[in-house]
Formats: structure tokens, C-alpha cells, sequence
């Protein structure tokens, strides 16, 4: 799982494959909880879509709004 662990960062690394007709090529995806409230994260995908080359990178930075997801079920 993922979150701080006292007051340690956390860090997920994961790679990933797509196999579908419209999506093809492998990535990296990577998180890092920065603090209780703010996280950062990047990914790297090489493919094709759709028929057409991808060579796509991320660079992600976020804070939680708030702990409470309302009627939104977890995933």
C-alpha cells in the first residue's frame, strides 16, 4: 500500500503493459506521498495508439482535498 509510514515517504514504482488493439507498448508509472496531504508522481509510455507512434511522459503533483470521498465508491 501506499502513504507515509510515520513520517517516511512512500514510494511506488510500478511498469505496465498494454495489449488492446487501439493501445500497444509498455510504461513505467511511478508515486512518491510526499506528506499526509501532497503527492508526486511521473510516468514514461512507448507504444502506439491507434496505429501511431507514442513516446509520452508525465510529470504529476497533487494535494488531497479532503479525506472524505463522499458517495464516490473506492475503486
Amino acid at each position: 500500500s501506499l502513504g507515509l509510514v510515520g513520517s517516511e515517504m512512500c514510494i511506488r514504482d510500478s511498469d505496465f503493459m498494454c495489449t488492446s488493439k487501439e493501445l500497444k507498448g509498455n510504461g513505467t508509472a511511478v508515486g512518491t506521498f510526499t506528506s499526509a496531504e501532497t503527492f508526486t508522481g511521473h510516468t514514461h509510455f512507448v507504444g502506439e495508439a491507434q496505429g501511431r507512434p507514442v513516446n509520452e511522459k508525465t510529470l504529476n503533483i497533487g494535494k488531497w482535498l479532503n479525506d472524505n470521498c463522499g458517495t464516490v465508491s473506492p475503486l
